[in-house]
This record gives C-alpha cells, structure tokens and sequence, in this order.
C-alpha cells in the first residue's frame, strides 16, 4: 500500500521553518544593524565565524582606498561593541591611507588574518601604505588573548611603524592591558624615520598598562639596509613591557634588529636569522636576554649591545652562530650586566687573523659591592683567538685574565671552561679559567 504525504501535511512544516529563518535574519540583524553595503549583504561565512573585509566593501586591488571598508570591519569588535571575533583578509593588495585602530578589554579578543599564501608576493594578503610620511599602519589598543596571522605590511618607505601593540590608559579613558598574544606569519617592510619600527611593542610617551606575554613565530622583517629603518622590534617605555618570545622567521636591514632596551622580564630569541643590521643585532637593558640556536650574518655591526644601568640584568646566548666581519675594534658583544656563553661559534671576517671580542662593562670584581657584570664562557669557539685564556676585554680594553696584568691576582668574574680558538684544521683549546677564589662564598 502507498504513501503519500500531502500539501496540508508539509505546509504547516515549511512555514515554521520559513518563520525561524526570519526570525534568525531579523535577530542578527536587530545586533549587528545592516551592512556597508546594504541590505542582502552578507557579513559573515556560512558558519557565522568570520567576517570577510570585501563585504564592507574592501577590494583589495591595490587601487581603491580600502581603508573605510577595513576599519568598519574592525570597529564591529573591542570595547564599544563588546564583542570578540575574526576578520579575513582574501589574497589581495589593501591600499590604506590613515592609521586603523582597534580598542579591545582584558575580555575580548580579535582574530586579524590574511589568506594562507605566501608574503612578500602576489600570493598573500597585503596591506599597503599610502598614508602620509610617517604614519602608523595599524594601532591594537587593550588587546589580549588575539592572534594576527598571514599578513602582509608594505610601508613602501613612508610608513613610520607597521603594527603596534599597545595598552589602553594613556590613548583613551580606558584602562586595559595587552596581553597574552601571538603573532604568526606577519612580513613587514618598508618602514623609515627617526625611531620607525616594523613591530612597536608598549607606549613611547609614558607606562602604561602591561604590554606583555607576546609570542611572535615566523615573522619576516625587513628594513631599507641604510640607516632609515631603525627597529625591527622595539619595545617602548619599560617597567610594563615584558616576556616576549620570537621563534623561526628573519630580520635584516635595520639599525637594531630587536630592541629591548627599555624593558623588563624576560626576551627569548630562538631559531631565527638575522643579516645586515647597521649598529647591532640586539639591543639589551636590564631585562633577561635569551638568545638561543640563532644564526647572524651581519657584517660591521655588533651581535648585541646594552647597558644594565642600576638594575640587574643578564644576557644567555646559546647553541648560536655569529658569522660577519665585526666593526673595527672587533667587539662583537659589548654589554654591562652578566654574560652567559654555551656552545657557540663566533667567527669575525674582518681581516685574515681578526678574532671576535666580548666586551663586558661595570665592575667585575667579586666584592660585596660589585655590579654583579661578568662573564661565563663554556664550550664556546672563537675564531682565531691565539692560544691563552679567551678574548675577553672590559671597558677600558684590558684582558680579563686573573693570572696577570690588571687583573692579576684578584677576584674576577670572569670564567672559560673549554673555549677554543684557532681556524678549520687548526683548533685548539683555550687556557680553562675560574676566580682564584671562585668557590669561596662573597663577604
């Protein structure tokens, strides 16, 4: 016997699920309002996870000013919305012409994401600057627990900073920290001027709330390699600007590829490369630098610089390759605080018989009022270094050897277990040293 299932039967079924689409529609309209480009526009994906750029408008052809279409999509999240959620960036070129801004809270996060691809091609997703000389590309205000991935910055050498990460207090009436971000895949070039910076980290004016807890993999960061791209990273006012990572990716072309001069906590490098810095690698403070399987090619500039001041600070660098001609006195790591050496290769190509040098400042004797400056030097191969101790110099120039000459005699922080010395099919060791009183406690 056959069934049939009537029109009675199966109207009263399609108007209700009519009525629960409209329903739908209408709430998420009643929320949201009707999009830039009117009604029927979509503003999200199919799952409702996403909003794309070009439904506000964006073309991404690098001919049209995208920047409205681009700002309004960010302006749906943060705090005047009170919403967290993702903003997608297709394959394309995204002309902008003034800053774009976002505000966040210690609630809300962002998504910020281009299309996978490639970066520094036609294949990525790119934003470029056509702002006037000296503009900021992107400000984050208060954001926390974000993620900006797949990126693309051209400053096309107008831009001062590309992508800067900010607290709250001092731009607005608000008051939230950045924290707890990651930034992924994010090429940035293009950027110049006194202080410019690919990645501004903190508040250049004052402290602020903490900007801190920034894990930064894969990025690529390249400066003009003549001087006018200060910063490849630069961390700003210190006390609250603290515990970054940055692991894999590249940065060459700039004065200092990351600056953490002003700042506190903890810096760990891993994995990345660095080239063609004009001053130095890294620039240090009183924070802990944690330099670990890096690889530098720069040539007439140091690998890092810094200076402690008052407050304690150190500087590890492990399992690392520094392979450059260093600047004419050979320095290739001038610092104040306490160094740590593990498992390095150190090469200086300046002239056929140069060798690299560590410069280590303060007071480096072991009194009860000493700086706590030092150097610990372990396993570590230095280039040419003639047979004796380590190549290791204060600030005035003298070796810092415990057995004779200036410090003869006296209690210097200054250790080398088996460094070595020489060229490829010539090493040997370098003479062992420890204090003279090295295992007796301080006054």
């Amino acid at each position: 016997m056959k069934h049939f299932i009537s029109f009675r039967t199966v109207f009263p079924l399609l108007f209700l699920a009519g009525m629960a689409i409209g329903l739908v529609y209408i709430s998420r309209q009643s929320v949201l309002g009707d999009p830039p480009g009117g009604k029927g526009s979509q503003w999200f994906s199919l799952s409702g996870a996403v909003i794309n750029v070009t439904e506000f408008g964006a073309k991404g052809d690098g001919i049209a000013d995208d920047t409205h279409a681009i700002q309004s999509a960010l302006n749906l999240f943060g705090r005047a919305t009170d919403r967290s959620g993702s903003i997608l960036f297709p394959i394309g070129e995204y002309k902008i012409t003034r800053t774009l801004t976002y505000e966040g809270t210690s609630r809300l996060g962002i998504h910020i994401q281009g299309a996978l691809g490639g970066t520094r091609g036609p294949t990525g997703s790119r934003l470029v600057w056509a702002g006037p000389s000296g503009g900021k590309m992107m400000y984050l205000l208060g954001i926390n627990g974000s993620t900006i991935e797949n990126l693309e910055f051209d400053g096309r050498s107008i831009a001062h900073t590309a992508l800067h990460l900010d607290a709250t207090n001092v731009e607005t009436s608000g008051n939230a920290a950045s924290s707890g971000n990651v930034l992924r895949r994010i090429t940035i070039g293009g950027v110049v001027g006194v202080d410019s910076a690919a990645i501004a980290l903190g508040h250049a004016a004052a402290a602020t709330s903490q900007v801190s807890e920034i894990d930064m993999y894969d990025v690529v960061l390249v400066g003009d390699h003549l001087g006018n791209s200060y910063y490849g990273i630069k961390t700003w006012v210190g006390g609250n600007v603290k515990n970054f990572k940055l692991t894999g990716g590249t940065i060459s072309g700039f004065r200092y590829g990351v600056d953490w001069g002003a700042a506190s906590g903890v810096f760990l490098a891993k994995g990345i490369i660095l080239g063609n810095m004009t001053i130095s690698d890294f620039r240090v403070g009183s924070g802990n630098l944690h330099i670990d399987s890096v690889e530098s090619e720069t040539s007439n500039a140091r690998f890092v610089v810094g200076s402690t001041g008052a407050n304690p600070g150190s500087l590890v660098i492990t399992n690392s390759s520094w392979q450059a001609a260093a600047p004419p006195d050979d320095v290739i790591i001038e610092y104040s605080g306490h160094v740590t050496l593990m498992g390095n290769t150190f090469f200086n190509y300046r002239t056929p018989s140069s060798y690299p040098k560590i410069r280590v400042g303060g007071n480096l004797l072991m009194t009860s009022t000493d700086s706590g400056a030092g150097i610990t030097s372990i396993g570590n191969f230095y280039q040419n270094a003639p047979r004796g101790p380590a190549p290791f110099i204060d600030g005035s120039g003298n070796g810092l050897i415990a057995s004779t000459g200036h410090y003869a005699g006296k209690d210097l922080a200054a250790t080398s277990i088996g460094d070595y010395g020489g060229t490829g099919g010539h090493i040997y060791h370098l003479t062992n040293q420890l204090p003279p009183d090295g295992l007796r406690p301080r006054p």
